[in-house]
């Protein structure tokens, strides 16, 4: 009888933790669905005219497995991700796991991928967006021309973005539309 009076506080225990752990496993999918996972924001075959269908400002991210920044700027991009989704398109495409998709954005958008990370920034019509003297003053943008005709063919960004500047870029995105 003494024995069984020592493992009840050890069965207690392994109830407890098994009912915790099985809570933990329940809940974790549903809060990082709320927050907008990199795996929802995944490319993996590129189509401009999809991302453009809904005709809201797209943000593109360029990300490697091999950039410290990149995993850096994910939660980032997450946030992002979770303010603006109703109002903008934002992805991730990782050049090292989804080359051909790399390849494909390359061949609807004049861009050379210089660094990571990197964004790309469209308006919803489909324009490369042009960002206003107040966005110009915070952030630094590169423009990608026609030769011959300086025609503004692209606008992307080199280097890590926080959530707050992101939503910034894409909020003037829509106040240009």
């Amino acid at each position: 009888m003494d024995q069984k009076k020592g493992l009840m506080p050890i069965v207690l225990l392994l109830i407890i933790c098994t009912a915790l752990a099985l809570w933990v496993w329940k809940t974790l999918p549903a809060q990082s669905e709320a927050e907008g996972t990199p795996a929802e924001m995944e490319l993996e075959q590129f189509d401009l005219q999809l991302l453009l269908a809904e005709g809201k400002p797209v943000l593109i991210d360029i990300s490697s497995d091999s950039c410290p920044y990149c995993v850096i700027m994910e939660p980032e991009l997450a946030e992002a991700y979770r303010r603006n989704k109703e109002t903008a398109v934002i992805r991730v495409l990782n050049v090292d796991e989804q080359l051909e998709a790399a390849i494909q954005l390359q061949t609807q958008i004049p861009v050379q991928f210089r660094a990571t990370p990197m964004q790309i920034f469209i308006n919803g019509d489909g324009t490369p967006y042009q960002p206003s003297e107040a966005v110009l003053n915070q952030i630094a943008f590169l423009y990608y021309r026609e030769k011959g005709t300086e025609r503004h063919l692209s606008t992307v960004h080199e280097g890590m973005l926080t959530a707050e500047q992101m939503t910034l870029i894409l909020q003037d995105m829509e106040r240009a539309l």
